[in-house]
Formats: C-alpha cells, sequence, structure tokens
C-alpha cells in the first residue's frame, strides 16, 4: 500500500487535525491521531498508536509501522479526516 499513499491526503488530514485538534507538547492531537510539524515546515508526522507517517520535503513518504494492514487502517482514518470541513 506505501506506493498509494497520497501527498495530498495527509496533507489535508494535517491541515484539519491542526485547526481542530488541541495542541499539547508542540503535537496537536484529533481524532486520537497526532500531528508534529517540523520547526522548519518542510516535515509533518502523523502518528497512532500503530502506525507514524512522515511525509518529507518533494512530498517523499515513510511509514513506521509492524503490519500493512495497520498502515492501510490510519491511512482510512487520515482520508476521513481530511474530508472533513475544518470549520466544523
Amino acid at each position: 500500500m506505501d506506493e498509494h499513499l497520497q501527498a495530498r491526503v495527509l496533507m489535508l488530514a494535517a491541515e484539519t487535525i491542526r485547526e481542530k485538534g488541541l495542541s499539547r507538547d508542540g503535537r496537536y492531537i484529533f481524532d486520537q491521531v497526532s500531528l508534529l510539524i517540523s520547526h522548519d515546515g518542510y516535515t509533518i508526522s502523523l502518528s497512532d498508536s500503530q502506525v507514524t507517517l512522515h511525509l518529507y520535503f518533494h512530498n517523499k513518504i515513510a511509514v513506521e509501522c509492524k503490519h500493512q494492514r495497520d498502515v492501510e487502517t490510519f491511512y482510512r482514518k487520515l482520508k476521513r479526516i481530511g474530508a472533513s470541513e475544518v470549520g466544523d
């Protein structure tokens, strides 16, 4: 599935989490997903208890997980979060 991850989906989810989430210790948390934005703004990391997705400069994506099915579940959750209206 890694080759099917889309940077746009990650960026939309990140923006929603940043807008709607609670800011705590330099992270934003929304719907059990944590967002960390690098100091320079070029890297974002989205994570839950099973998966961490890193989006780097030029839309390079790295995945940290134990099981591929966890990535698929997490990615579906990010798609749902990103599809919601920021003002909701």
